[in-house]
């Protein structure tokens, strides 16, 4: 349900105005629902209004400025099915989803989905651009300069059904629970045991100052205005400012120089809002109780600004002075954008939990307030959290040098090399909590506030092993040793005494960069007998580092590829005119690539860090990256498998007078309709390299269209 308005009015010879509206609405009504989650998909009904306009003026020969507004005003739902939306023969359950920690993944059971929420993001730009053109006998300028401004206004409701939701691990016995026993329609009878409860702050109770409409108490619709406007959710704003000038410098049309300088100024911030009560406030057997009920909160400072300086230059020399060889070199510095990050780290209008041991002692597969015993981890919108006020935009600098060659008229033959990097990225270091490379650095030194004395480690290693294909270890599948982590939990004032700090975090002694480098190789021939090919080879890698809160984290992000780092990357596409009386266009489109690299990932259940494996009780999960992206350890593959797509497209245009040109087409795509595996699952256990996602079969399609 898509469409466009396009307005357009010549004021005068210099003058030009033109607007446009732009309405797009994409409904889905079962959006992220799998073979492994079938019933946990949600409703998507989003929507997008862009209104434009644009003023181009010529203010003399020489001269010219374009001025540009746009408004984005979007939303996103997701929200739960009903009845009324659930399959044919699976009665809709209205119970929380339910995690198995040893499958990583949620029982394949009807139930509500994992949350819901309503995203409203208001963007406003307004950019000026004015071009001035200097022409001489052997140089010319074209020199541009401009500014933009942003504003970005962002409110997000949000909602767990029931307030909580269960987790349970399949990997153990029973224990005499047969009310845990359940037909999993792939696996048939599985035993599967309680072991955890998590409480959300969620669902929101329409409270006394909501509209009349929604009666006081009742659970707050996640898309209900009279429940959350104008400020009963989290929101931020973020406001954006930028200035650029650009001079392209031709010198006796055999030289080009193009230098540009940037300057950016951003910042985000929480504006005041209100939080609502939840099912669980009143309720004293929880470790922070004053989180799961509502409150006023004042509007936040800003946390930091960013303002950034980046340069730009290139240049362009004709070698031979005959137009045919061409030598280039870039550089360019970019600033990360900020847009609505990181302010969220001290919002407090944002979800809390807190996760309890819980063995469902009545058997009904229920959660009941009072069934949780033992309280084991937490977390807290706005508390334990803080930015560094000195937090600076991570930058990425890239270099590209290469060199293009008309070989024969109208074929060109381009090779370039890239390299691209990133250093400083931003991430969460536990400032309450340091370890290892954190004690040597002069931040941690200033800013670190541990329980233990400085330098003495919080976390104590325990050895296991790579388990394997099959999830279990101690079998004959399982591989190298593996170190986990866990918390010395005999010291009480250990526990919740993490203070997540935002940063860059090389700051504290861990490696935070991305880089990329690669060559392209790209040969052309534009329309000329009829025909045209654009091909292309590029072969490169891209990795990543970071930092985290635990040796765990930190060992999850060891330098590994990134995600969609593709080595082999081919693309061709070629047309064909047939001439006339025929007059039909033939189009030929291949492309070709390596997979994505993969890892592979296996939860380490908390037994193997309490005791009698240690002296140490109250232990998490602990989820590793037994491989990480890309490293394939004990016989596991390391990427997706190559994926080659072919598409053909016939097309013949018939001119209609004064009413304009239609056009016929017809097309095929994935014409050897190609089945390639573009996903399967990563986590070691029963579910290992369960396919996740194919290519899509082959489609023919017969359309047209009318240009008037």
């Amino acid at each position: 349900r898509n469409w466009t308005l396009n307005l357009n009015g010549q004021i005068n010879d210099n003058n030009k105005i033109s607007g446009r509206y732009i309405n797009t609405v994409k409904y889905r009504n079962n959006r992220g629902a799998s073979r492994n989650s079938p019933y946990l998909g949600r409703i998507q009904d989003s929507g997008t209004q862009i209104p434009q306009l644009q003023w181009q003026s010529v203010l003399n020969q020489n001269v010219f400025m374009d001025i540009r507004y746009s408004t984005v005003r979007s939303n996103f739902p997701l929200v739960r099915r009903d009845g009324d939306s659930s399959e044919a023969g699976v009665p809709y359950q209205n119970w929380s989803a339910t995690y198995d920690f040893a499958d990583r993944r949620y029982v394949r059971r009807p139930s509500n989905p994992t949350s819901e929420f309503f995203d409203e993001r208001d963007t406003n730009n307004l950019n000026g651009t004015v071009s001035w053109y200097v022409t001489g006998e052997n140089i010319s300028h074209d020199i541009k300069f401009g500014a933009n401004y942003t504003e970005i206004d962002y409110f997000a409701p949000f909602n767990y059904p029931q307030g909580y939701r269960r987790y349970v691990r399949s990997s153990r016995d029973p224990m005499g629970n047969p009310n845990w026993m359940y037909n999993d329609p792939e696996d048939g009878l599985t035993p599967i045991v309680p072991v955890e409860v998590r409480l959300y702050n969620a669902p929101i109770k329409a409270g006394d100052n909501t509209s009349s409409a929604v009666p006081s108490g009742s659970d707050c619709f996640v898309l209900n205005a009279d429940c959350w406007s104008p400020d009963n959710a989290y929101n931020i704003k973020g406001r954006a400012l930028g200035l650029f000038v650009q001079d392209t410098v031709t010198i006796a049309n055999k030289l080009t120089i193009v230098g540009g300088l940037r300057w950016d100024r951003a910042y985000n911030w929480n504006p005041a809002q209100n939080r609502l009560d939840s099912p669980w406030c009143g309720y004293t057997q929880l470790n922070e109780p004053g989180e799961y009920c509502g409150g006023e909160f004042a509007e936040q400072d800003r946390p930091f600004t960013w303002a950034n300086l980046t340069p730009r230059i290139s240049v362009i020399y004709d070698l031979m002075g005959d137009g045919r060889w061409a030598l280039k070199g870039n550089y360019s510095r970019y600033a990360e954008a900020l847009g609505t990050r990181f302010a969220g780290a001290t919002n407090v209008n944002d979800v809390a939990r807190e996760d309890w041991d819980w063995f469902d002692p009545n058997g009904d597969g229920l959660f009941q307030f009072g069934e949780h015993t033992d309280y084991r981890s937490s977390s807290y919108p706005g508390l334990g959290t803080a930015i560094d006020p000195d937090l600076q935009s991570p930058f990425t600098n890239e270099f590209t040098a290469g060199l293009d060659h008309e070989i024969f008229d109208n074929v060109l033959f381009s090779v370039t090399g890239i390299f691209r990097g990133m250093d400083g990225d931003t991430g969460t270091v536990d400032i309450g909590r340091p370890f290892g490379p954190m004690f040597a650095t002069e931040a941690c030194q200033q800013n670190c506030t541990p329980v233990l004395p400085y330098g003495e480690e919080p976390w104590f290693p325990v050895q296991t092993v790579d388990p394997g294909n099959d999830g279990v270890i101690g079998t004959g599948d399982d591989g190298g040793p593996i170190t986990i982590y866990g918390l010395i939990t005999n010291n009480p004032d250990l526990r919740g005494s993490n203070e997540n700090l935002t940063t860059n975090v090389t700051k504290y002694g861990f490696e935070g960069n991305t880089s990329y480098k690669g060559v392209s190789f790209v040969l052309s021939k534009r329309w000329s007998n009829n025909w045209q090919v654009l091909a292309s080879y590029d072969y490169g890698r891209g990795y990543q580092t970071c930092g985290g809160t635990s040796p765990n984290g930190v060992y999850n992000c060891r330098k590994q590829e990134l995600f969609g780092s593709r080595p082999h990357n081919i693309k061709f596409t070629g047309n064909y005119l047939i001439a006339e009386p025929i007059g039909v266009n033939l189009g030929l489109f291949v492309r070709a690539q390596s997979g994505e690299p993969v890892e592979a990932s296996y939860t380490y259940d908390d037994s193997l860090k309490e005791p009698p494996n240690s002296p140490y009780d109250f232990q998490s999960n602990t989820t590793i990256s037994v491989d990480a992206r890309g490293e394939g350890n004990n016989g596991r593959v390391e990427r997706e498998d190559f994926v080659t797509i072919v598409d053909i497209r016939a097309e013949k245009q018939f001119t209609v007078g004064r009413y304009g040109v239609l056009h016929f087409y017809f097309d095929v795509f994935n014409l050897f309709n190609a089945n390639t595996i573009t996903e399967f699952n990563w986590s070691l256990g029963n579910s290992y390299g369960d396919i996740q996602d194919i290519l899509p079969p082959r489609v023919i399609r017969l359309g047209g269209a009318w240009d008037f």
